[in-house]
């Protein structure tokens, strides 16, 4: 009854880890997509800079 109930408290503990690293690896993750997301929209931005500019002057 010891032995099962330890291997148990072990399965459970490995199981938390397993979890909690998965929940890291997934924010980690979502930060890193989000972050490409972020340099692609401000590389877009700085490339498109000159277009906006002129499209402003012509607007006003």
């Amino acid at each position: 009854m010891i032995k099962t109930s330890n291997k148990h408290i072990i399965y459970h503990f490995n199981i938390y880890d397993v979890v909690i690293i998965g929940f890291i690896y997934l924010f980690f993750s979502i930060t890193h997509i989000i972050g490409v997301y972020i340099k692609k929209i401000y590389i877009f931005y700085i490339r498109n800079k000159s277009m906006f500019n002129v499209k402003y002057f012509i607007i006003k």
